[in-house]
């Protein structure tokens, strides 16, 4: 209220008193807006912690899942492999049968024609060293191929430990700078 000349003394100090009252109310309802805002932004604030947090754990959980799912392929990559080794150490093992066979009816053919005997016997003989022959290079292969495939599986073992050792220590360090802040803010609050 501005002063005048017709305003008296006491009228005009009770019109400046009101002014203080007024602007105190003012600052009142500012320090209680400004209050109700920094209580609105440690609420957002932590709203979002635990966002970041319920991310961080799905994500984790994932990896979780995803490295499961490798260990049983990798399970069922090696029950595979054993079954393909069983399988093949059958078929040698009827090969051998065959060859042995074959090494019979040799002799008996060779008893029976003693000029057919060289020959058949030189036959056999190829066809059965052949055979071993082909039965070795296979039975490397399939070693080479079992190691090399042991050598993927354990790779991919090893990269799944790495992943899960940087992601826990990504945690680590998040977890670290949360609690950081958090006692700066309490240390705050108490100045």
């Amino acid at each position: 209220m501005p002063a005048c000349a017709t305003c008296q003394p006491d009228d005009i100090l009770e019109a400046e008193g009101f002014r203080y009252y007024e602007l105190t109310d003012v600052e009142e309802a500012r320090r209680k807006a400004e209050k109700a805002r920094i209580r609105e932004a440690r609420r957002k604030e932590e709203e979002e912690a635990r966002i970041r947090e319920a991310r961080h754990k799905e994500e984790e959980e994932a990896k979780i899942r995803e490295t499961r799912r490798k260990e049983e392929e990798r399970a069922r990559l090696r029950a595979e492999l054993e079954a393909r080794h069983r399988a093949e150490e059958r078929g040698q093992t009827e090969k051998e049968a065959k060859i042995h066979e074959a090494r019979l009816r040799t002799e008996e053919e060779a008893r029976l024609s003693a000029g057919k005997k060289e020959r058949l016997i030189a036959e056999e003989e190829a066809k059965a060293e052949e055979e071993m022959r082909k039965v070795k290079e296979e039975r490397k292969m399939n070693e080479r191929i079992g190691l090399e495939e042991e050598m993927r599986l354990e790779k991919e073992r090893c990269l799944g430990k790495e992943q899960m050792r940087h992601v826990q220590e990504e945690h680590k360090i998040r977890m670290k700078v949360e609690e950081q802040k958090r006692l700066q803010e309490e240390r705050c609050k108490g100045m």
